[in-house]
């Protein structure tokens, strides 16, 4: 960008050298496993399930605890 206000930032995964932050590539993965029905690679509901039991042993350490 050089400085002009009607010119729009490059769009996230373009090649320009924008580097989108980590929470908007997340998100934009999450949009396209809805479309097309997976999650994390995973087909079955088998695999998503387990891929989602993976995800959560990941985030166990750090998430804080649920209402008690």
């Amino acid at each position: 960008m050089n400085g002009d206000p009607d010119q729009q930032p490059p769009h996230p995964g373009s090649s320009s050298g924008f580097a989108a932050p980590g929470y908007l590539t997340a998100r934009v993965r999450h949009f396209r496993d809805l479309q097309d029905g997976t999650h994390g690679g995973s087909v079955s509901r088998h695999d998503k399930e387990a891929y989602f039991a993976r995800e959560v042993e990941l985030l166990a350490p750090v998430a804080p605890p649920g209402p008690r």
